[in-house]
């Protein structure tokens, strides 16, 4: 968009209820690209003296569209159009896929960054989980996905080493743009059909805010799974998963 479209687009508001008028006036600008998805807004002091309203009118317009997912803010950087104005990501948890391909058919480009992985001895949440013994040997995979470049889930995933035909060399995984724990089940004749998901709200910790680009505190949904083959008498995966719920719309269909 030109820079001159962009800094006459906006009025002075005279109307009765302020806050309403700078939510419309954002939307409609957005609807009639104006702004675009991807792009960053004004700076907040440029937009409150563009529309005469005081910053805090402003900032309470913004985190609304924030919370209905036409916005979404980074941390020291500035306040975005969402892309697709909307919500960006939708996931189905009646879909057995991977986030790879949940971030894939909402026309996004999946990625990683952060990743890390260990062989250690499982918690007895992981090992309860993964129905094995203490004793067994865990990897523990960490990772944010990201879609379009944007963080969207953090990812800790952890599986048995006890699993026939796997590798558990996952060096080279770090140098990936895209790996997809799916595709190495996959390779190795493995594939997922079934997914036991739990959800839990929680709060970013400073660790996860940091590394999810968002404030400390953030409501964040966590979905606790765990993944089963036809293939393998034990659960193939059981991963903690923490999406930032102001980007990712979760739904479950049901039908009879």
């Amino acid at each position: 968009m030109l820079d001159n479209q962009q800094n006459n687009y906006f009025r002075k508001i005279v109307y009765p209820s302020v806050t309403d008028e700078v939510i419309n006036q954002i939307l409609n600008a957005i609807r009639t690209d104006i702004f675009v998805p991807g792009e960053k807004l004004p700076s907040e002091p440029n937009l409150a003296d563009q529309m005469g309203v005081s910053r805090n009118t402003l900032r309470e317009a913004l985190n609304t569209l924030i919370e209905k997912g036409y916005l979404f803010r980074q941390r020291g950087v500035g306040t975005f159009v969402t892309p697709q104005s909307g919500v960006m990501l939708k996931a189905n948890l009646s879909d057995a896929v991977g986030t790879s391909t949940l971030i894939s058919n909402q026309k996004k480009t999946p990625g990683q960054i952060g990743f890390s992985y260990q062989i250690e001895t499982p918690s007895k949440t992981v090992a309860e989980n993964l129905r094995i013994s203490e004793s067994v040997k865990v990897v523990h995979i960490s990772r944010v996905r990201t879609a379009d470049g944007i963080p969207v889930i953090q990812s800790e995933e952890y599986l048995s080493t006890e699993i026939p035909g796997l590798n558990y060399d996952f060096s080279s995984c770090a140098e990936s743009k895209n790996w997809s724990i799916y595709d190495y089940f996959r390779k190795a004749n493995y594939s997922i059909q079934t997914v036991i998901t739990h959800v839990h709200a929680i709060t970013a910790d400073l660790e996860m805010a940091h590394r999810l680009d968002v404030d400390e505190h953030t409501p964040l949904l966590c979905l606790e799974q765990t993944h089963f083959s036809n293939a393998y008498i034990r659960p193939m995966l059981y991963c903690m998963n923490y999406h930032n719920d102001k980007i990712i719309n979760i739904m479950l269909v049901r039908s009879s």
